[in-house]
């Protein structure tokens, strides 16, 4: 008994596991036009996520997160993903897509494919979707103004800090310039849970050794 005892100090002392269920409560973006705040109500399983406060990472757990985002009344693009885990590095998801809103079209852009509409205010460009990145075969006087949406550029390097009250962000977003904010709302798990469970799997495993 004083060993295990002594193996739950051990694991208090190290520490728990940092992994908690999660509610995604908003989503924000910057670029050089301004700010704009996402509808994420838009898909299914929005709220099933796992944010790890430890490594910095957020997991989508189940479901569809679809959102858009408006000038006014017209969408400006639609963004959907499932699977996705958002964090420091390079994000990945089992898939991702850009939809392209009406404003684009009014003001002779084309917002999922960053160009514009050329002289003639039509897309010439095929533009398409593969797999987490959004697809242009470039054609007639369209103009290519950057990079097109994908997930590596919208959601990569992301930071993950505490806004209190259990509540997180995850950014890269700079005002005025670019990137996304995500809130989550963290549930945390009992550090009493985590060391109760380990220390019934340590006492398990000292049962069998004395018993061979």
């Amino acid at each position: 008994m004083k060993k295990v005892l002594a193996a739950v100090a051990l694991i208090g002392a190290v520490g728990v596991a940092q992994a908690a269920p999660a509610t995604l409560t908003g989503v924000t973006s910057y670029s050089k036009n301004g700010t704009a705040i996402w509808n994420i109500s838009l898909g299914t399983g929005n709220a099933q996520w796992d944010v790890d406060t430890g490594t910095g990472t957020a997991t989508q757990l189940g479901g569809t997160l679809k959102m858009n985002t408006k000038v006014g009344p017209n969408i400006l693009s639609t963004i959907a993903m499932s699977g996705g885990v958002l964090g420091s590095g390079a994000p990945s998801a089992t898939s991702w897509s850009c939809t392209e809103g009406t404003f684009g079209y009014n003001v002779g852009a084309h917002i999922c494919g960053n160009l514009l509409l050329g002289g003639n205010t039509t897309l010439d460009s095929i533009i398409g979707n593969s797999g987490t990145a959004t697809t242009v075969i470039l054609a007639g006087d369209d103009i290519p103004i950057g990079a097109p949406q994908t997930l590596a550029n919208s959601f990569n390097n992301m930071t993950l800090s505490s806004l209190g009250g259990g509540n997180w962000k995850l950014s890269n977003g700079v005002v005025g310039v670019g990137g996304y904010d995500f809130t989550f709302n963290v549930v945390p798990v009992p550090a009493a849970v985590w060391l109760f469970g380990s220390a019934l799997g340590l006492m398990g495993a000292m049962r069998r050794r004395t018993a061979a």
